[in-house]
């Protein structure tokens, strides 16, 4: 069962992240969406443009925080220790410098930060530095990012500033513009039904929320396994009803036949198709019917899958696969009409 809850507002910690990184990077805002509310996406774009000119990061020294070519600093230190709802809540940045510092006791050893990139293997008792020291990041990224672990007050302070002066501003786009109503639309049959267009199996908590900043994008994200909460960003200039009612399906149609061709060749592929004809399985079953390794399984399971033959679903930890026969007649029957 679907149960669906809708933020009839951006969450504007989530959203002055994004917009940070993206004015310190120089990433420009999307273009117009072919498929978009095109009076809103103007606007939208509009004072985004503006709002950019004008901002300036109080600190110098926190530029790098939102620099970074795979995901600014400053998101890597909060969504470390919280999830993009729990940060709009009150007192966030308290509660997240309480987390930190209980985080140190367990985690983190009285090692200098200087001593932790000369250490070829993972430093005993010092999960956190050892994580750190993955990331494909600088050497001067890595200290920074240690540093603001080992003494985060001052580092947590000025991102808030930064963070606060962004969303007031957004939060007063937002009421110009007039988008309070903009979800209206969604409900747990509506919400089925997209998912549904874009090949998605779920049942369970949805969270909706509308996006400023990725304003004619949409992104959905399994955010946290455990909780089993699907999240779904949804772009302010993109036309909702389209997104629940147009057949993704057939946009890509000439690669899914290329697709199926290559498929129907394939005598382990096929095999797992006949399995699935008569139940659903998850990976460490089909392996065994089929004597293969799960590797295997999985590379031809995604095959299937990008092909539009088989579909997944999560279902207490696991991930279940099953025969989409609806859309494999699609496919076959596109194919017959191509050569009437």
């Amino acid at each position: 069962m679907i149960e669906t809850l809708i933020y009839k507002e951006p969450l504007y910690v989530h959203e002055s992240l994004e917009f940070l990184s993206k004015k310190v990077n120089g990433i420009p805002y999307a273009k117009m969406p072919k498929h978009s509310v095109a009076k809103t996406a103007a606007k939208i774009s509009t004072v985004l443009d503006k709002l950019s000119s004008r901002v300036r990061i109080n600190d110098p020294s926190l530029y790098r925080y939102f620099k970074n070519t795979h995901t600014s600093l400053a998101k890597c230190l909060l969504y470390s220790f919280n999830d993009i709802l729990t940060m709009e809540e009150d007192g966030f940045a308290d509660k997240l410098l309480s987390d930190i510092e209980q985080f140190k006791k367990n985690k983190i050893d009285t090692v200098s930060i200087d001593d932790c990139l000369k250490i070829q293997k993972e430093p005993k008792n010092n999960d956190a530095i050892s994580e750190i020291l993955k990331l494909p990041l600088d050497d001067s990224d890595k200290i920074s990012l240690m540093k603001a672990l080992i003494e985060p007050k001052g580092y947590i302070d000025q991102i808030f500033t930064d963070i606060d002066m962004i969303k007031k501003e957004l939060a007063a786009i937002y009421q110009e513009l007039g988008l309070s109503d903009y979800l209206d639309y969604f409900d747990s049959v509506n919400t089925k039904q997209m998912l549904d267009k874009v090949n998605i199996q779920y049942d369970g908590k949805i969270v909706i929320f509308p996006s400023l900043v990725e304003y004619s994008s949409m992104s959905i994200f399994l955010e946290d396994e455990d909780r089993n909460v699907l999240k779904i960003r949804v772009g302010l200039a993109l036309d909702i009803d389209f997104i629940c009612n147009y057949n993704f399906f057939f946009e890509d149609m000439p690669e899914k036949i290329e697709q199926f061709a290559k498929i129907i060749s394939d005598k382990s592929k096929l095999k797992i198709i006949e399995l699935l004809k008569k139940q659903e399985m998850y990976g460490a079953q089909l392996a065994e019917a089929l004597k293969l390794k799960t590797p295997t399984i999985s590379y031809h399971v995604d095959a299937l899958m990008n092909a539009g033959i088989v579909s997944a679903r999560r279902y207490n930890n696991r991930v279940y696969f099953r025969y989409d026969k609806d859309r494999t007649l699609e496919i076959i029957d596109h194919l017959r009409k191509m050569f009437e």
